[in-house]
């Protein structure tokens, strides 16, 4: 299993592409996709693409962060146990940092409505994962005040790409 990405925005035309591109990418994956439009509809469908990806359209970015993030919480609280040899829950040496820094995380790819990205990052981030946003015109102060967001949530700063016109 490879990096995880849900596409938001995915029945979009630069969504569409998002989602084929990463389908063909080595070392990545579709785990979710999310939109308001085609819900339930099957991604594959919606980007006209041969190969199946069985994952339907949800308009839920909680229940789809969600989904791909339950194996990171369950590490997270076992990095919290103290694991010997000797543990029941671990009859085997287990590094949990080592773990992590082999880990591939997840990431969610934003395409949606500039009103609604600052709450997306937000939640991405609550659950974990990383966030790419893509916002034409997007204000310096936005870009300050998501940077002291995930600094604060320990993560790495969000992925903007501001759009100049």
């Amino acid at each position: 299993m490879g990096l995880e990405v849900v596409i938001n925005g995915a029945a979009k035309e630069i969504g569409r592409a998002e989602v084929i591109a990463v389908t063909k990418a080595r070392g990545m994956e579709v785990a979710g996709a999310v939109d308001s439009y085609f819900v339930g509809e099957d991604t594959r469908k919606v980007c006209d693409m041969k190969e199946p990806l069985e994952i339907p359209i949800m308009n839920d970015l909680t229940m789809v962060l969600g989904s791909i993030s339950h194996v990171t919480f369950q590490f997270q609280y076992l990095s919290k146990l103290t694991l010997t040899e000797h543990s029941p829950l671990m009859p085997y040496h287990f590094d949990i940092n080592e773990f992590y820094q082999s880990k591939e995380t997840g990431v969610v790819i934003d395409f949606t409505q500039p009103s609604a990205f600052y709450d997306n990052v937000k939640q991405t981030t609550a659950f974990g994962l990383k966030s790419v946003v893509y916002v034409p015109r997007i204000k310096a102060d936005t870009i300050s005040a998501l940077s002291a967001f995930c600094e604060k949530a320990s993560m790495v700063r969000a992925g903007v790409i501001p759009v100049i016109e």
